[in-house]
């Protein structure tokens, strides 16, 4: 399977059958983009995915699959704020859309009986292979305490993904706290988590400043970490995420970036780059 992206395909093992995977980052990062964008990438090369959303509603699901792609913005797909070379495009994304093996279920406050049920159902009449869970706190299981109840739907959904042969991916957000970097600790109720998860990636905006002029061109510089690999390598990777056309581009890896002591803010490490200029094709 793949993330869609090459340089974290390069190093990828775990994002495999049989594997859960988790993608771990504060509200508004991205999390749930990569995830949408992972999805469309597999199954337009023909493998079958689930995507299950527990915050978005269908429609706002559609209008980010045709947003990555057409790489017309989410918000004007929504607005129907288009013109009619866009009204074209998105026409002939819809019929793509319709063609390639991706289906979604919204569920806001899904239980984990009514999630492994779909996974099952989804995986004997579909043939699902990959299935993607936004996001993993919200999934609940009655009569348990909160930390009891993310660490079981985390062992659920490990033993469905080795049941099934299938991968699932689940999206969590991480405790706020004043660090730049994020830590697999900074999960929330993250030993469990952890301990079922085969790979983890982390994500969080760039704050070092060196990319402030990708910001005014909607691009938002992201880190995405993998920090743990059971059976792979990991390694830190900056992206430049295209939020309104939905595409990200390496940007440098961890390797090629010097930290250097900050000169006026202590509790921020500066980052400088060998990036290379990003233009409208990377996207």
């Amino acid at each position: 399977y793949s993330f869609g992206i090459p340089v974290l395909d390069e190093i990828n093992v775990d994002l495999a059958p049989g594997n859960t995977i988790v993608i771990g980052a504060r509200p508004s990062v991205g999390k749930s983009s990569i995830a949408a964008y992972i999805a469309v990438k597999n199954a337009t090369n023909g493998i079958p995915v689930h995507f299950f959303s527990l915050e978005m509603s269908e429609l706002q699901l559609v209008a980010k699959f045709l947003n990555i792609f057409t790489g017309i913005s989410s918000k004007d797909i929504l607005k129907k704020n288009l013109t009619d070379d866009e009204k074209r495009r998105l026409r002939a994304a819809t019929t793509t859309l319709k063609n390639v093996p991706i289906r979604f279920t919204s569920y806001p406050d899904m239980p984990m009986i009514a999630l492994s049920q779909m996974i099952r159902e989804s995986k004997l009449k579909n043939g699902t292979e990959i299935f993607i869970v936004d996001y993993l706190q919200l999934v609940r299981y009655e009569g348990r305490k909160r930390n009891e109840e993310v660490a079981y739907v985390a062992q659920q959904l490990k033993s469905l993904a080795l049941e099934t042969n299938s991968a699932i991916i689940q999206l969590s957000q991480i405790s706020r706290n004043d660090s730049i970097e994020l830590e697999m600790d900074m999960l929330k109720e993250s030993g469990d988590i952890e301990r079922a998860a085969s790979l983890i990636a982390l994500m969080w905006e760039d704050q070092s400043g060196s990319f402030d002029s990708l910001k005014n061109q909607d691009i938002q510089p992201i880190w995405f970490k993998v920090a743990k690999q059971r059976n792979g390598e990991k390694g830190s990777f900056l992206l430049a995420f295209n939020k309104s056309k939905m595409g990200f581009t390496l940007i440098g890896k961890d390797s090629d970036i010097k930290k250097d002591e900050p000169e006026e803010k202590p509790n921020q490490p500066k980052r400088n780059s060998k990036k290379r200029s990003l233009s409208e094709s990377d996207f």
